[in-house]
């Protein structure tokens, strides 16, 4: 189903980008004003150490259709995020990077899946301009993983440029590193997601804020992310599973050590077999007890993935 765009958000989070920040919004001011929409570029500043805010205030001020956050304490890019959610006016909402890596004139090609009845448009950068081995190869297995646990084929989670329908996104949950995995979890909503080929450039000044530390919490929130994904119905499914199973070994070989007690060894019946047996058992029960704690705390948790409300056609 086709849909139109009446009002166009841009959410641009920043932190310490005071080389770029001036730049990227004469960029983004032409390919916008190209677009023919009306629209608000929504800057969120992650409160930077350097002089990123003062150029801001002053593109605010040259610039009645931006509008400017901060922060007062840096909470990272995915809570960035979510304040310009939080106070965009459109009913689409792009988000793109501030270190000019993305090409704002690629905004029109998310925009015209969108208007062909897409709800998301993820960029796809096919020919990254980094270094190989330090960027593009943990990438590479970063995108594999995702694609494989939360079951969705996009390739560049990492992009920065994507397009919502503000419905699939309006009341979202995300924590940590969560913005990265944001399509699954529109997907999983039950959302329509797509993905465009657009073109990458050289990062512009400043530096990257990816390292090893960022990695590893990327990881960690992917894990979160498939959990969410898989069990967010019914955790106790997983958890269950896993004590169910493990009962079940601690039964068969407590079952083991009572026969071997009865036919072979009626004298000694406390084994390490026995007690291998006892552990499992209590493992099981602790694991199934947990599924049912997951049950009720991660109901919060679960709105990321309400499902899509559903399509009505009435004359009423």
């Amino acid at each position: 189903m086709n849909r139109g765009i009446s009002f166009l958000s841009v959410v641009v989070p920043t932190y310490n980008e005071e080389e770029n920040v001036e730049q990227l919004h004469s960029g983004l001011a032409l390919a916008l004003s190209k677009l023919g929409l009306p629209y608000e570029v929504i800057y969120v500043d992650d409160s930077s150490t350097d002089s990123t805010f003062g150029k801001l205030e002053r593109i605010y001020k040259d610039d009645d259709r931006v509008k400017v956050i901060r922060h007062r304490r840096n909470l990272g890019q995915t809570e960035a995020l979510v304040t310009g959610f939080k106070n965009a006016k459109g009913d689409v909402i792009v988000t793109i990077d501030a270190d000019l890596q993305h090409d704002p004139a690629d905004i029109g090609k998310l925009l015209e899946q969108i208007l062909q009845g897409a709800d998301a448009v993820i960029g796809w950068r096919t020919n990254r301009r980094e270094s190989f081995l330090t960027r593009t190869i943990p990438s590479r297995l970063a995108n594999f993983l995702g694609r494989t646990l939360l079951g969705v084929e996009i390739h560049d989670f990492g992009c920065g440029l994507k397009a919502y329908g503000a419905e699939c996104i309006r009341d979202i949950i995300v924590e940590g590193e969560g913005h990265l995995f944001l399509p699954a979890a529109v997907a999983a909503r039950g959302y329509k997601v797509v993905e465009v080929k657009i073109s990458d450039r050289v990062r512009g000044s400043g530096s990257s804020k990816f390292g090893l530390n960022m990695m590893r919490r990327q990881v960690l929130d992917l894990i979160f992310f498939w959990f969410l994904v898989r069990y967010w119905r019914r955790p106790l499914h997983f958890f269950g599973t896993i004590g169910i199973v493990l009962m079940v070994l601690g039964l068969i070989a407590g079952v083991v050590q009572l026969l071997r007690f009865v036919f072979l060894n009626p004298t000694t019946l406390m084994t390490p077999l026995l007690l291998m047996a006892t552990f499992l058992v209590l493992i099981g029960i602790q694991f199934i007890s947990l599924g049912l704690l997951f049950e009720v705390e991660m109901r919060p948790h679960a709105r990321v993935f309400d499902t899509r409300p559903a399509i009505i056609l009435s004359h009423e």
